[in-house]
């Protein structure tokens, strides 16, 4: 939803971390698959023009140690986003978010109202699409 906001390299550590969380249970969920092209396609990082690296999360974070508070936020933002994506968040997952939220300075306050409202939306979706009957 707000990934346009980063910039080319912020978009590409950013896969590199979604990458990371939806596989860090050996279990990349349908749903998973899904958001994560979502990112690709919102990011115009499509597979032609960005190949993963696959990267150690302590490198990715380090490269994205000088960005803006605001992107930061973003990033950990859609990570949840994206671990919520399945219904099952995994403690594994849970681990991988505290690192990001740590090394982000973000308070637990900020990131459990991230979280909720997360939650507020998926419900929201799935409301509306019961509407649409999608």
């Amino acid at each position: 939803m707000y990934l346009q906001q980063l910039n080319q390299l912020e978009k590409e550590n950013f896969l590199e971390l979604a990458y990371l969380l939806a596989n860090i249970d050996k279990e990349f969920a349908n749903e998973e698959k899904l958001q994560f092209l979502q990112y690709r396609y919102e990011m115009h990082l499509h597979e032609d023009d960005y190949n993963m690296k696959e990267k150690s999360i302590d490198v990715i974070l380090e490269e994205l140690s000088e960005s803006e508070e605001s992107i930061k936020k973003i990033i950990t933002f859609e990570l949840i986003g994206l671990a919520l994506s399945d219904k099952n968040l995994r403690v594994q997952e849970i681990e991988m978010l505290k690192q990001v939220r740590t090394y982000f300075n973000i308070s637990e306050e900020a990131f459990n109202k991230m979280q909720n409202k997360i939650e507020e939306l998926q419900k929201l979706y799935f409301e509306v699409n019961e509407l649409l009957s999608i």
